[in-house]
């Protein structure tokens, strides 16, 4: 009887193989495939509860978006490539001369709009230890005759701000002092309505009232116009959150000119600044839900913003937020406004659907509102005719990007009014057919995001559609290898228990007994 060599005798209990001791090798082999197997399905366990339960994967792509110098949007929120449309419509008073003659009340006509292109760029940026920065902005406006049926040399009637607020400082002074300001207007001639070029309404134009105001005030400026504070580099130093540490307060503006409370307001609440530039909004927070909040520098408040619907903005997917049409509300309808109210008794407050913003310009008699008074108590609109809200026209809303939290398109149309508060003494005979405290339309100014330059467009199609796609390549991916790897495994395991996994193949020179 022929005998194995000893070299290939084996210490397994099992029967030995007729064709060899070939066995331990087989079953190593097998159990290295069950084991590679096993780490398949752990491996696809893991990508599948990353990609199915946490926001790993959207933390990810959020977190391009954080406001470093070194990223690769730095230059693009620097001086962002995307050139807005401010158009300017003027509410042109065309009884101006005959006013106050014939009985009539003002009429307006509203002529526009002169269209500018705004360019911004944020400048003396720095960055602090504590994830914020700080920056100022340089602003310029170029005129587009293409878009606008006048000329800027146009003259229209328009109600003399300087003089209003001369009256409305004599309102708060004494009999002595009143009659000085009734002197000193009388003497300069001064009209409650102005003639002038537009572009010098908007751009600047040297006032005697406006210069000998800055003797008891400190203004900046060297001439009175409404666009003269937002042209060239702002004096206003912002500072907000890049986001490095902590995404839900990307983009959110920390203080203003080092100020974190404004004391304009009645409570500490009304006060605090924060909010977002309107530029960008913390991703974690943007959904249908939220309650967004942007802070606006004329009012010296934060104006919140709440879901309207679903809709496409540069081709992508966005969520539409506007105002609430009682954010101007009188504190009697909206409690919220309470604060921004000076007086304890709502009816000694404004009426619905007007905002009076003195607090924070030079303490001027200026009211804000939706363009011809849209959302306002109708007796706003007796003090003139020619006032028509649409709010297809006039409302304002914001689309933001549902991922990035991005504004990605938008209109923002807010209306400057100026407010009559006549002072006793003060220049009677020229004052006594316009109501006192009738609140009169100046302008209203709409700003619209236009298309984004096509490396901007490509850029977020990719963050959108791209990622989204390569994000449910990895959920179902991850969830199809883990079920395949899964189902594999308990068959071979089944097999191997019922003995009938081939654990070798047959040797071709085996040896016969």
């Amino acid at each position: 009887m022929k005998t194995w060599p000893e070299t290939r005798q084996c210490s397994m209990k099992r029967p030995l193989r007729p064709k060899g001791c070939k066995y331990s090798h087989s079953m190593g082999f097998v159990t290295k495939g069950l084991a590679s197997l096993f780490a398949a399905f752990l491996f696809c366990l893991a990508g599948t509860a990353v990609m199915w339960c946490t926001s790993l994967f959207q933390d990810l792509v959020t977190g391009t978006m954080v406001i470093s110098n070194s990223s690769n949007t730095w230059d693009w929120w620097r001086a962002p490539p995307v050139t807005p449309l401010l158009m300017v419509y003027i509410f042109n008073y065309t009884n101006a001369d005959s006013f106050g003659r014939d009985g009539s009340k003002l009429r307006v006509q509203e002529v526009g709009p002169f269209t500018y292109e705004e360019t911004t760029e944020k400048v003396n940026v720095q960055f602090y230890p504590n994830s914020t920065l700080s920056y100022q902005e340089n602003k310029t406006y170029t005129f587009r005759p293409d878009l606008s049926p006048y000329p800027e040399d146009a003259k229209v009637f328009v109600p003399n701000i300087p003089f209003m607020s001369a009256l409305a400082t004599a309102r708060e002074e004494s009999w002595v002092k009143r009659v000085g300001i009734n002197t000193m207007l009388r003497l300069m001639d001064s009209k409650p309505l102005l003639h002038i070029p537009t572009r010098d309404l908007l751009f600047g134009y040297e006032d005697s009232l406006f210069n000998m105001a800055k003797f008891t005030k400190t203004i900046p400026y060297t001439k009175f116009g409404l666009m003269v504070p937002k042209v060239g580099v702002s004096d206003h130093v912002i500072t907000m959150h890049t986001g490095a540490d902590d995404m839900n307060r990307l983009g959110q503006i920390v203080n203003f000119n080092g100020e974190t409370s404004q004391g304009a307001w009645r409570t500490d609440e009304c006060n605090r600044i924060e909010g977002s530039d309107g530029s960008q909004f913390p991703p974690p927070q943007v959904s249908p839900t939220a309650r967004l909040f942007v802070y606006n520098r004329d009012m010296c408040r934060r104006l919140p913003l709440v879901f309207d619907r679903y809709t496409e903005a540069q081709g992508m997917p966005a969520y539409r937020f506007h105002l609430p049409p009682n954010v101007f509300d009188n504190p009697g309808k909206n409690p919220d406004n309470e604060c921004f109210c000076h007086h304890d008794d709502p009816e000694q407050c404004l009426p619905s659907g007007v905002f009076n913003s003195s607090a924070c310009n030079f303490d001027a008699p200026l009211i804000m509102s939706f363009p011809h008074f849209l959302h306002g108590d109708p007796a706003l609109r007796n003090n003139v005719i020619g006032l028509n809200p649409d709010p297809e026209k006039h409302d304002m809303f914001v689309d933001i990007h549902r991922t990035l939290g991005l504004t990605i398109g938008g209109t923002s149309r807010l209306q400057l009014n100026v407010q009559v508060r006549q002072a006793a003494g003060v220049l009677g005979a020229t004052m006594t057919h316009f109501k006192d405290l009738s609140i009169l339309p100046v302008a209203w100014f709409e700003l619209k995001v236009t298309d984004f330059p096509s490396p901007l467009k490509t850029l977020l199609y990719h963050a959108t559609f791209t990622v989204h796609i390569l994000e449910l390549l990895l959920m179902y991916g991850f969830l199809a290898g883990g079920i395949a790897s899964a189902a594999v495994l308990c068959r071979r395991l089944f097999l191997r228990e019922r003995g009938t996994l081939d654990l070798s193949t047959d040797s071709p020179d085996s040896d016969s007994a």
